[in-house]
């Protein structure tokens, strides 16, 4: 019998969680990191701030109004995460929307398009007279009864 072992066993090393204390919350978004101030809204993972929370209110308002859950996506109880890039006109005019994240669910890649192709949001604050670029993430998560 032949020993094949190459003395003791290693063990794992001990690992102690770093204890660090942060004043915001993480931005886990895929999106460049900003500079500025820490923009926790569920709509906002690039600099909105240029466009002050009213508009992301409104921004949001419009989105709750004119969101839908593409039903083919609800038959087949898919869910996941899209994201598109939006360029907008101040007042409000979609100009160009592109898909950048995909949830893995063609239904609802193509219904967060459709949601803001050739849309008109919210328009700008006044004073910003330059087309406006922002990532807009939709989590698609399916309600499910208990049993």
């Amino acid at each position: 019998m032949m020993n094949f072992s190459f003395g003791r066993p290693l063990q794992p090393p001990t690992r102690t969680r770093p204890t660090h204390h942060f004043q915001t919350g993480f931005n886990m978004s895929l999106a460049p990191a900003v500079r500025g101030k820490t923009d926790l809204t569920p709509f906002a993972d690039r600099d909105v701030d240029a466009a002050q929370a009213d508009w992301r209110n409104a921004l949001s308002r419009w989105v709750s109004e004119h969101a839908f859950y593409p039903p083919e996506a609800r038959r087949e109880d898919q869910e996941g995460d899209s994201t598109v890039h939006i360029i907008m006109q101040p007042n409000g005019r979609v100009t160009m929307v592109d898909l950048v994240g995909r949830s893995g669910s063609v239904w609802l890649d193509t219904g967060l398009l459709a949601l803001f192709r050739n849309a008109h949001l919210p328009a700008l604050p006044s004073g910003m007279n330059e087309p406006f670029e922002f990532d807009f993430t939709m989590h698609y998560v399916l309600e499910r009864m208990p049993r």
